[in-house]
């Protein structure tokens, strides 16, 4: 989440460029942005996360319920942010680019001391950030309504992070640390649109689409080399166009 600030800053000087790259060309542009919600299929990583939450039931039972310890959550879903820019053809047609970037993560952690046994202090994340750019036709039925389709290029990461101290029955180790595994991958998707005009230069827009997504992983850590990880999802898009 820290190079987000950075991200923005990115997304939005493209917007500028394209909407000067544009400017010539017939037609008005309309320029967007907004925040995202998507769900998230992601069978494979919570297959992982399964995983991890049987070895934490193990440990649960093993210091008989004495310990403070939370099953990580499945990452069924995630948030972000985008901004694009369309260029209107006419009043029926548009193509256009927007930028996305969406992030969603789940987590444990595990607290244990008995005097004689020893003490457990440990922290274990998991994490997923993804960045796009896909290029949409629009196709407006009306003043309000309109059909969007499109594809783009997908990069991102998935990373686990692992943090804190375990002495427990002459076990002694200290961690922290992350590993890191690159995803990329084209990305399809199609939905509707929603525009109700605010002012005379701006309206409040709405996308509901679903996507198409299978991210290629480079690494051997995480998940085995070679697999694909399935993000096919449902985004909803909320945000200003004008």
């Amino acid at each position: 989440m820290s190079n987000r600030p950075k991200l923005l800053v990115v997304l939005f000087s493209l917007i500028l460029a394209t909407g000067i790259a544009f400017s010539s060309a017939a037609g008005p542009l309309e320029f967007s942005g907004g925040g995202l919600y998507t769900t998230l299929a992601l069978p494979k990583l919570n297959d992982v996360i399964d995983d991890y939450n049987s070895d934490i039931e193990e440990l649960q039972n093993e210091l008989d319920g004495q310990a403070s310890i939370s099953k990580m959550n499945n990452i069924n879903s995630g948030f972000g942010l985008y901004g694009g820019t369309t260029l209107n053809i006419n009043r029926y047609l548009g193509i256009g680019v927007t930028f996305e970037n969406f992030s969603a993560g789940t987590g444990t952690q595990i607290n244990y001391s008995e005097e004689g046994v020893g003490e457990i202090d440990f922290e274990l994340g998991i994490d997923l950030s993804v960045t796009s750019a896909v290029a949409l036709l629009n196709i407006n039925l009306n003043e309000y309504l309109g059909l969007i389709g499109g594809g783009g290029y997908y990069f991102g990461s998935v990373s686990m992070t692992a943090k804190g101290t375990i002495d427990y029955e002459g076990i002694s180790e200290s961690f922290d640390e992350e590993e890191k595994e690159s995803l990329s991958g084209l990305g399809y998707k199609f939905g509707g649109t929603f525009s109700y005009p605010l002012t005379s230069q701006a309206s409040l827009s709405t996308t509901v689409s679903y996507r198409l997504l299978n991210l290629g992983i480079a690494g051997t850590g995480l998940i085995s080399n070679g697999e694909t990880l399935n993000a096919n999802g449902l985004e909803v898009k909320v945000g200003i166009a004008f």
